[in-house]
């Protein structure tokens, strides 16, 4: 189920939040977009998929389910299982949205705005409650520093997007479909044809170094070598509700060497400012 999402503008200035506690909100993601420089990190963690995004062309993803509206990286007590939290996730209960302009803005969860009208409601001390607005009318310096935080994500987003969209302009971008995988009609995932890739005349590739994508080919390759454990984590997630267990790290599956070209990753800094 999607998140209601509303602008803090339209929040009173009695507003206060709470800064999140786990990560049980993410429950029902499948699938969260990557930035560009926690992909060398992701790739040991999760699989990554490169899927359509209508009028933005293409995104690159975290797998974090098999099935959809499941996260198989959340535990029953919103613990996260996996070894890597992706960036998209950690600005919660704010997200940087589109406003009516075409800019962004700071966008806040269903959440916090029912945080808000009870603090409005009764406006009595509560620990652990941050103000939204400084007295002046201002974001408070707290949220400030998480909207900064949300601006770079974005940035990392949409170079990650120039990226695979250049794949795709390449041509070895090919469907991808795991066992046991079940995506959405209107993403299907897609993951790097290693032949093609292979394939691709000196100039071409060239072309995708030079413009950071290779290191996205490559990555996105060695990324697929964790669908088993997404597996496993959904299977483990599925006994530990059943039994009530506390829930365990489970160790990251190694990627398949054969994927990797020692030289490939040094490009992820210049893929990150690849839209400067």
């Amino acid at each position: 189920m999607k998140q209601q999402l509303l602008s803090v503008k339209a929040l009173p200035a009695e507003t206060q939040w709470r800064r999140t506690q786990g990560i049980g909100f993410a429950r029902t993601l499948q699938t969260v977009p990557l930035v560009a420089l926690e992909l060398t990190n992701v790739v040991l963690s999760l699989p990554v998929a490169i899927v359509p995004a209508g009028a933005a062309g293409w995104r690159v993803v975290a797998v974090l389910g098999a099935a959809l509206g499941s996260n198989a990286c959340v535990g029953p007590q919103g613990q996260w299982l996996s070894r890597h939290v992706p960036a998209a996730l950690r600005g919660h209960p704010f997200v940087l949205q589109t406003d009516e302009a075409g800019g962004h803005e700071v966008g806040v969860t269903g959440e916090l705005a029912l945080l808000a009208e009870a603090r409005v409601a009764d406006p009595s001390p509560v620990p652990g409650l941050e103000p939204l607005w400084t007295e002046d009318g201002r974001l408070s310096p707290q949220v400030v520093r998480v909207q900064s935080f949300l601006q770079q994500v974005e940035q990392g987003v949409q170079a990650l997007s120039v990226a695979a969209a250049q794949l795709h302009g390449a041509g070895v971008l090919a469907p991808w479909e795991p066992d046991g995988a079940v995506m959405p009609l209107d993403a299907p995932w897609h993951r790097v044809n290693e032949s093609a890739l292979n394939a691709l005349p000196d100039a071409s590739f060239v072309a995708l170094r030079a413009g950071g994508a290779l290191a996205l080919a490559y990555a996105q390759l060695q990324s697929m070598g964790q669908w088993p454990m997404v597996r496993q984590l959904a299977d483990r997630a599925l006994a530990m509700a059943a039994q009530s267990e506390p829930a365990l790290m489970m160790p990251a599956v190694l990627p398949n060497k054969a994927f990797v070209d020692p030289t490939a990753l040094n490009f992820l800094q210049h893929l990150a400012q690849a839209q400067d």
